[in-house]
Order: structure tokens, then C-alpha cells, then sequence
């Protein structure tokens, strides 16, 4: 049997969710989904940030040092 899903239950999926959250599906909602996008664009720096902590968690930089390497 299908439940119906809750009134707004669509609307509130199109809205991202906070950085943390959305890492596990970065790629997926960065690069395929306008949703995405939206959070791509509203957060880049949080996620760039997130993917280089994660991607790289014993290479720690400066504030400085990230400002510099988004500019390459």
C-alpha cells in the first residue's frame, strides 16, 4: 500500500540542506540536479571546503591558503 507523502513534502526537497548533510551526495546534486546547483551556488565555499577536509583530512591549510588555491 502507498502512503501519501506529507503536505509540502516536495517543495521542502528542492530546498538544500546544510553543507554537512549534502556532502554525502555532492556529486549527484551538484552536478545533475538544479537543486544542486542552488546549493552549489549559496555554498560553494562551505562545500569546496568540505570535500578538501574530506578528501584530504591530514592536509591542513589556512584560511589564506584555501582563499589562494579557489583562485587557481
Amino acid at each position: 500500500m502507498l502512503h501519501p507523502l506529507p503536505t509540502g513534502a516536495l517543495a521542502l526537497a528542492q530546498e538544500p540542506l546544510a553543507p554537512s548533510v549534502e556532502m554525502g551526495y555532492w556529486y549527484f546534486f551538484c552536478f545533475l540536479t538544479e537543486r544542486g546547483q542552488m546549493g552549489l551556488t549559496r555554498n560553494r565555499e562551505d562545500l569546496a571546503r568540505g570535500v578538501w577536509q574530506r578528501n584530504s583530512p591530514e592536509w591542513h591549510v589556512t584560511d589564506a591558503e584555501f582563499a589562494q588555491a579557489a583562485q587557481l
